[in-house]
């Protein structure tokens, strides 16, 4: 079967990513660099068509917790055991730094990628704590 993908993106994702090239869904989702190479391409589309169902699926089933507020909310929600309240705390980090946390994961994963055992995730995990 053959799948538009740019006629699908552009009738439900809308213009979020801006000119809905692939490269620029890419970019938008952090998904990397488009190579322009045939199988790398078709790999790209499907992870930018998967990060765009993703997205439409978690606002269509949580609409109200997905309009915005979201986006701008730096409080962990926490419940006390004792009283059963819900309290908001600050966040321990600055949330700009999680694209920085996500990144330093896939490099060490990728690092330990050839080598399955514990003693080589050990050996590689300091980088998160950088």
């Amino acid at each position: 079967g053959i799948i538009d993908s740019l006629g699908l993106l552009s009738d439900k994702f809308g213009k979020r990513a801006g000119n809905m090239k692939m490269a620029s869904l890419a970019a938008y989702f952090g998904l990397g660099v488009q190579k322009h190479r045939s199988l790398d391409d078709v790999r790209m589309n499907l992870e930018v068509l998967k990060h765009c169902a993703t997205v439409l699926f978690l606002e269509s089933t949580l609409p109200n917790q997905l309009e915005g507020k979201w986006q701008s909310s730096s409080k962990i929600m926490t419940r006390s055991r004792s009283n059963y309240q819900i309290a908001q705390k600050a966040m321990p980090y600055p949330t700009g730094s999680l694209r920085k946390v996500s990144e330093n994961v896939k490099n060490l994963l990728s690092k330990a990628q050839g080598n399955q055992t514990i003693q080589s995730l050990i050996k590689h995990s300091h980088s998160l704590l950088r």
